[in-house]
């Protein structure tokens, strides 16, 4: 009995408490794709990225030349000086692929260092404007669970804040 006199209070008394909260709604996507900060990170990557594959493509050249001269050699009937071609092609290869570990690795490290602290900035702007406006929850309208289902689904009559704080990036 005193379980179910419980939960009727609780629905008298939810319906009450919730006519003063104040939620509202963000788009975190959008929020970091407009971070003035985003486009310059982004190029930053990009940049690092380009170079990165620019030594891998003078390397893996210089691959293929050694290989070219090891075959060149061989048909001479230079073994000799094929073999030493040969472990430079090989050298080459080693370091062509412990080069790709490397740079994939420091460009992801890079990549979400970035993120990290564009979206640090990003929520501390979203807290700074619920500081003001006192809303008692905010929700990302733009995030999934990781089986890809959306985390808020209807946001009919709730505030959506991201422009106010898209304004705020622009001050």
């Amino acid at each position: 009995m005193k379980a179910f006199i419980f939960f009727i209070s609780l629905f008298v008394a939810i319906p009450a408490a919730a006519e003063d909260l104040r939620i509202a709604v963000v788009d975190m996507t959008r929020l970091f794709n407009t971070h003035p900060h985003t486009a310059a990170a982004e190029k930053r990557v990009d940049e690092a990225r380009a170079k990165a594959r620019t030594e891998f493509l003078e390397k893996s050249k210089a691959l293929k030349f050694a290989l070219q001269a090891h075959q060149d050699l061989l048909l001479a009937g230079k073994s000799t000086e094929a073999g030493k071609k040969l472990e430079t092609a090989r050298a080459l290869q080693r370091e062509l692929a412990a080069d790709k570990t490397t740079r994939e690795n420091d460009l992801q490290k890079q990549f979400l260092d970035e993120k990290r602290t564009i979206l640090k900035n990003v929520r501390e702007a979203v807290q700074a404007y619920n500081n003001e406006e006192g809303y008692a929850l905010v929700l990302d309208r733009s995030a999934a669970a990781g089986s890809g289902i959306p985390m808020v689904v209807d946001v009919e009559g709730l505030d959506d804040i991201t422009d106010a704080v898209i304004a705020r990036f622009k001050k």
